[in-house]
């Protein structure tokens, strides 16, 4: 279904693009179906398959929500966004682009009407998620919120992960973490708004910077949510050439990737290992995943820069 999906959004997405061209460009065009293959057969993708994972029912909600707003289903992308939400609560700052192709859908220009329909599709969003959670405390009982979005917030579980929460709140002492749960928290959402406005000509893009973001910063990640950033990646592959750190990031993500189970079995089975050994992977692997980051967003300003100014395309530009 993730892949349907995804080729069903790369499909909409090169209808809306045809007019952002570079002039003179000569595009590689990656079919729908050769990017939900390439997701398909990810090794990741594999991976969290044969785990059994429930990622996979919030990724199929977050590229839903996507594929809605691209296609100017305004509604739908606002109820995906809520379950992907209640399934995994940081795709909750996806409501900021999404309410920019709502918006874009509606040819809403003037500035007060694109804030007044901003406004009214975040006043949607906090309806449906708090509809959504109400449902369930209902069912489940009171603790039903303790258990999922304080768990979450909390990082309660500092069992060893991929991600950057547990090594540091198993080192810092109790009195200090409140003061850090808040700091790394809004490290992992405050990103919403700043790289949806930046990027608002193109909040697909916006988009898939922000699971990126996701991917590398939140509590509990996991493989799954890399092969989902990864799997956006593709429908962008125009940036392809103004990429000046691929290898680099592809690099940094393989060693991180490789080298976490062989740590993890260093030090968890074989004892020979210590905690130290498996953290260092996972920093490579999140410097990986930010250094993927900050060269797609540098990639997609330069092709702007490309598109309204084409004659800069030939210079040379030095530093002094």
């Amino acid at each position: 279904m993730i892949a349907l999906t995804l080729a069903k959004l790369a499909a909409a997405k090169a209808d809306k693009s045809k007019s952002s061209r570079v002039p003179g460009e000569i595009r590689f065009v990656c079919t729908p179906s050769a990017i939900a293959t390439m997701y398909l057969f990810n090794p990741l993708t594999v991976a969290t398959t044969l785990a059994k994972s429930t990622i996979v029912f919030s990724h199929l909600a977050i590229v839903s929500a996507l594929y809605a707003g691209v296609s100017g289903l305004a509604n739908q992308a606002i109820m995906f966004t809520a379950v992907a939400a209640h399934l995994s609560l940081y795709p909750a700052v996806l409501i900021a682009p999404v309410a920019l192709m709502a918006a874009v859908s509606q040819k809403q220009t003037q500035q007060r009407w694109l804030v007044g329909n901003i406004a009214l599709t975040l006043a949607k969003f906090a309806f449906a998620t708090g509809a959504l959670h109400l449902l369930f405390v209902a069912v489940f009982g009171t603790q039903y919120f303790m258990a999922t979005v304080d768990f979450t917030l909390r990082a309660a579980d500092l069992q060893p992960n991929v991600g950057l929460f547990w090594y540091f709140f198993i080192e810092i002492f109790d009195e200090f973490r409140p003061f850090f749960y808040v700091v790394f928290q809004l490290t992992a959402l405050a990103f919403a708004v700043p790289v949806s406005w930046r990027f608002r000509d193109d909040p697909l893009f916006a988009g898939t910077m922000l699971v990126g973001i996701i991917s590398a910063l939140k509590s509990y990640p996991s493989w799954g949510d890399l092969s989902l950033f990864l799997g956006l990646l593709p429908l962008f592959e125009e940036l392809t050439k103004y990429l000046q750190y691929s290898f680099l990031s592809t690099n940094l993500l393989m060693y991180g990737v490789g080298l976490a189970p062989v740590f993890w079995h260093l030090w968890i089975e074989l004892g020979t290992g210590n905690a130290n050994f498996f953290y260092a992977a996972t920093l490579v692997y999140v410097f990986g995943q930010i250094t993927l980051l900050f060269d797609l967003g540098s990639a997609k300003l330069r092709r702007e820069l490309d598109i309204h100014y084409p004659e800069t395309r030939t210079r040379t530009v030095i530093q002094e």
